[in-house]
């Protein structure tokens, strides 16, 4: 299992800003995206979500880079993807509202 797609330290001044919009959708692609994508060609086959949002997605919930870059684009259709710590819940209780409820971010993610 590799960890943390995408770009987990990559945003703000602590490397980690959670609630922050964190790095443009453009950089993603220019800087953190290639070394997952060689690690799919070179037959990677589980990775964990970062606690971090991408253009004010958590990753644990951004369907447009879990399914549409990481399995579609890149060919990761059959790994699996791991949720780090508690991030699912917290898509209910620490994204402070993203999921209504924990049944809601479980569909989420």
């Amino acid at each position: 299992q590799a960890k943390h797609f995408a770009m987990y330290g990559a945003a703000g001044k602590d490397g980690y800003t959670p609630f922050g919009g964190g790095i443009s959708t453009k950089t993603l692609f220019e800087v953190y995206l290639r070394p997952w994508r060689d690690f799919v060609m070179a037959g990677g086959r589980g990775v964990m979500a970062s606690h971090n949002m991408v253009d004010w997605l958590p990753v644990h919930a951004n369907s447009p880079l879990l399914s549409g870059v990481l399995r579609q684009r890149f060919g990761f259709a059959n790994g699996w993807i791991g949720s780090d710590n508690t991030n699912v819940e917290g898509l209910h209780n620490y994204f402070l509202g993203f999921a209504s409820n924990l049944s809601d971010a479980a569909i989420m993610s």
